[in-house]
């Protein structure tokens, strides 16, 4: 049993999702079809930090709990995360588990352009005209 993060590096926003998906085979690389496979997230730095402190286990969430191998012996689940940071995510079938670790990133909550001065002469001379960006990011710790 194979299994590998196929999207990656989300922001954190608790909507955009990673992907892992598992691929299982037998000893001769046969696949194994409609085969229960069992998703759960073991968690990352933040998350055992979280729970440390008496916070929540998880702030990441699995579309599915399980899902059942494809005619190739493929079956994925979609993760979602409202802190950014790793999260590993474990899938199960019998008694064989593999881990994958999926990255979420700060997402950026507003953007504030301003012109900082107006209605300089076009006469090439005049280069202090600037933009301010002041970006504020969701989730960060």
């Amino acid at each position: 049993m194979l299994l590998t993060t196929v999207k990656d590096n989300s922001p954190a926003d608790g909507v955009a999702a990673n992907t892992v998906t598992v691929r299982a085979t037998t000893s001769d690389g046969t696949p194994v079809r409609n085969t229960v496979i069992s998703w759960s997230i073991l968690g990352g730095a933040q998350q055992q930090a979280k729970l440390a402190a008496g916070s929540a286990a998880s702030d990441a969430t699995l579309s599915a709990g399980s899902s059942v191998t494809d005619g190739n012996g493929n079956a994925s689940v979609n993760i979602t995360s409202k802190s950014a940071g790793q999260v590993a995510v474990q899938a199960t079938s019998g008694d064989i588990s593999r881990t994958a670790t999926t990255t979420f990133v700060q997402s950026v909550g507003s953007l504030d352009l301003a012109l900082t001065q107006n209605n300089s002469p076009a006469d090439g001379q005049y280069q202090r005209d600037m933009v301010n960006k002041r970006q504020f990011y969701r989730n960060a710790e």
